[in-house]
C-alpha cells in the first residue's frame, strides 16, 4: 500500500515513488500472493454511535443505540498506523 512517507501532514517524501494514491498492483504481494489489502476506506455502519454503548452492549452482534447524532465507522485510513 502506500502511505504517508515524511512528517506529516507538511512533508511527503514520496519514498515509495509516489505522492498521492498508488496505482493498483504497484507493490509486490503479500506472504500469502495478495495485492492492496489494505488501504484508505471507511466504513459507515447504519448503527448509530454513543461512545458508551459498548460497555453495557449484548456480547453478541450489538446493534447500536436506537438514536443518536452520528453514525459508526469503522476502518482505517493510511495514516492509521505506524
Amino acid at each position: 500500500m502506500n502511505v504517508f512517507q515524511g512528517r506529516f501532514p507538511g512533508e511527503n517524501t514520496g519514498a515509495d515513488g509516489y505522492l498521492g494514491t498508488a496505482p493498483v498492483m504497484s507493490f509486490p504481494a503479500n506472504g500469502f500472493g495478495l495485492h492492496e489489502m489494505t488501504g484508505n476506506v471507511w466504513e459507515w455502519c447504519a448503527d448509530w454511535f454513543a461512545p458508551d454503548y459498548y460497555l453495557t452492549s449484548p456480547a453478541s452482534d450489538p446493534t447500536g443505540p436506537a438514536q443518536g447524532t452520528a453514525r459508526v465507522q469503522r476502518g482505517g485510513s493510511y495514516l492509521c498506523h505506524e
